[in-house]
């Protein structure tokens, strides 16, 4: 039997000696520098979490500020609920993060980051994490105000140019706005005015995932009105002329303060005949025009219902008849 060398002995010893917990071997601690609950959002200039990176704990409504724009190929997230978006301050399409994405699609696109807090739904009630809009609208591509998101403060003929035609499912509007959404592009077809916001189109009919063009109406200023897109709202306060039935109205000749209403809706034969007439009985409360005809045989003092402003060139011709209703 080996007997147990002095240098054994004088190990055994000096154990005897150290506090329990640390006669085990020791874990190295974690190099990471995060900590558990604190909301943090980490993005990489490469896929899977690699090259360059930059750590945020709060808002950076500008990337460039980081050195960091149009670079996240990759996410990860510690904590919290985080929203990025394609341009600064937030606008342009956005997308909720809450996990990590190792290969974050369309790549190069980020260009500002916020933390989604509690309670900022669309009119500060919750649902999807994202608060109503300061000014424009905001599409969602999910219901409940969720997934990737689109806003613009002006008039968009045609969302398929912003990746975005036929997608929306909810929208947030902002506090005294209007906006009206048509199924088509340049606002043709299907039509729809809302002042507020709409957590499912879905009940709306066919308005779910098939807006494609949107502008401000009403209180939110008609494109080309007052002080451009986004003004300061209608010139006018009502259309006269309309004799209501049951759920039509019907306008034998739309006035505003005894003047004819122009077939343009503004000069330069922009927005004629079809848009007018939708846009009369919007302002009414009704969905769409289902008929209407132009007095094309003689020549009005007409206004041009989105600017206000006398008809000077071009036909200035009349709209009469114009039937509103809800539905087809």
């Amino acid at each position: 039997m080996h007997g147990i060398s002095k240098f054994g002995w004088l190990g055994a010893a000096l154990l005897t000696l150290l506090p329990a917990g640390l006669a085990q071997a020791q874990e190295p601690p974690p190099t990471a520098a995060f900590y558990p609950g604190t909301p943090q959002i980490v993005l990489y200039s490469q896929q899977n979490f690699r090259g360059q990176s930059v750590t945020l704990s709060d808002d950076a409504e500008d990337l460039r500020r980081q050195s960091f724009n149009d670079r996240t190929w990759s996410i990860r997230v510690t904590a919290g609920d985080w929203e990025v978006c394609e341009d600064i301050n937030f606008r342009g399409r956005c997308i909720l993060v809450n996990t990590d994405v190792g290969s974050f699609h369309p790549a190069n696109w980020v260009s500002s980051v916020r933390l989604v807090r509690n309670g900022q739904g669309p009119g500060g009630g919750g649902g999807g994490g994202f608060e109503r809009p300061s000014s424009g609208i905001r599409l969602f591509d999910g219901p409940n105000f969720t997934g990737q998101r689109f806003d613009t403060q002006s008039e968009i003929y045609d969302l398929s140019r912003q990746g975005f035609n036929d997608r929306a499912s909810s929208i947030a509007i902002a506090r005294g706005e209007r906006w009206q959404v048509c199924i088509d592009s340049n606002y043709r077809s299907q039509c729809q005015v809302f002042d507020d916001s709409v957590r499912d189109l879905s009940l709306y009919g066919y308005f779910n995932n098939s807006i494609s063009s949107v502008r401000p109406v009403g209180g939110g200023g008609y494109p080309g009105g007052p002080g451009g897109p986004g003004g300061p709202g209608n010139w006018y306060t009502d259309i006269d002329g309309g004799v209501e039935g049951i759920d039509t109205m019907f306008f034998p000749v739309p006035e505003i303060n005894g003047r004819s209403i122009d077939r343009c809706m503004a000069s330069g034969g922009r927005d004629c005949d079809t848009a007018v007439a939708d846009a009369i009985c919007q302002e009414a409360g009704y969905r769409e025009a289902a008929y209407f005809s132009v007095d094309r045989g003689r020549r009005y003092r007409t206004l041009h219902l989105g600017s206000g402003q006398e008809c000077r060139t071009g036909r200035c011709e009349a709209m009469l008849n114009v039937l509103c209703i809800n539905n087809r």
